[in-house]
């Protein structure tokens, strides 16, 4: 249980060497102990490890033999349904949040660990695809999680993070505002179970709110964390983001280094599989006019050096 919980909070802070190495030595215990919920744990994060990697084949494949084991598992269920909508196969996440919220039947007055995560992949899910029907009932939920008395800070902080993005991309200010201070109070972290970079949610309520230059502040602190912890696929959003609230900011300089961050997105995305991503940086380049960074000119061929004439 201890390792399990300390893989959590490294891999929080972006110290991916410490969670890997743990989640290796936690499925090498859980798969000699026959425990199914530890190894069933394990198995989730190590979906996650390949998740952040951009190894999106693998996670996959990771996700199926936790699932084959534990095919009720809550947080595998959760990490499975945003792999989906990522790679842009809504339907296949929409199977996946179904089955989710059959388990946890009452969500929307449940206020346990699984209905806060329940509620969160619900949510996040709809910014992706935007085809979620059962949305509103996550809402709900997410709603109940903040409202609890005895609400864990984990928890807290998934339930704002599935409402801010979603208040996002509704471009509702009134609904982002509330969840700024939260995700601020977390700068430098990210939350399972998608790994979403606080400072990237933090800087696209910022841009929401019309704060431009801390939309580009958040979003370049979530490119370091990304880099820092390796997280390739939040690197990726963060990227977007960051070029989109360059674009807005519009300060000098800023349509090149847009340009030069929605390039390096757009190559992440289609190297992972991230075809919603790919999709928003083709529509972000469409809407503004930025285009590809030109390619640096080829060196011309240096002269060779003329040698003395041979004595004779």
């Amino acid at each position: 249980a201890a390792a399990y919980w300390y893989a959590s909070s490294v891999r929080s802070v972006g110290d991916t060497d410490h969670f890997e190495a743990t989640v290796r030595a936690m499925l090498a215990n859980a798969e000699k102990l026959r425990n199914r919920f530890w190894l069933a744990g394990a198995i989730w994060l190590d979906e996650n490890a390949a998740r952040f990697r951009g190894a999106w084949v693998e996670a996959r494949q990771v996700s199926d033999r936790g699932l084959a084991l534990s095919p009720l598992d809550i947080r595998l269920l959760a990490t499975r349904a945003l792999l989906e909508f990522e790679c842009g196969e809504a339907a296949a996440g929409n199977g996946y949040v179904e089955r989710l919220l059959d388990l946890t039947a009452g969500v929307t007055h449940g206020t346990r660990p699984e209905h806060a995560l329940t509620a969160a992949t619900v949510l996040i899910g709809a910014t992706y695809s935007g085809t979620i029907d059962r949305r509103f009932q996550a809402e709900h939920a997410a709603f109940a999680v903040l409202q609890a008395p005895s609400r864990a800070p984990a928890l807290r902080l998934l339930a704002a993070i599935g409402l801010a993005m979603l208040a996002v991309a509704r471009g509702d200010v009134d609904a982002a505002a509330p969840h700024l201070s939260l995700l601020l109070a977390h700068h430098g972290t990210s939350a399972l179970p998608g790994g979403h970079s606080c400072d990237r949610i933090a800087g696209t309520i910022a841009g929401v709110l019309g704060d431009h230059a801390a939309a580009v502040r958040h979003s370049a602190d979530a490119i370091a964390f990304c880099r820092r912890s390796r997280n390739r696929p939040e690197l990726a959003w963060s990227l977007h983001d960051h070029a989109r609230a360059l674009i807005v900011r519009d300060r000098r300089g800023d349509r090149q280094a847009a340009s030069t961050a929605a390039a390096e997105a757009l190559a992440l995305s289609r190297e992972i599989g991230m075809k919603v991503l790919s999709e928003r940086i083709a529509s972000l380049r469409l809407e503004t006019g930025i285009t590809p960074p030109a390619a640096p000119a080829p060196e011309a061929p240096r002269a060779r050096p003329s040698l003395p004439p041979k004595r004779v």
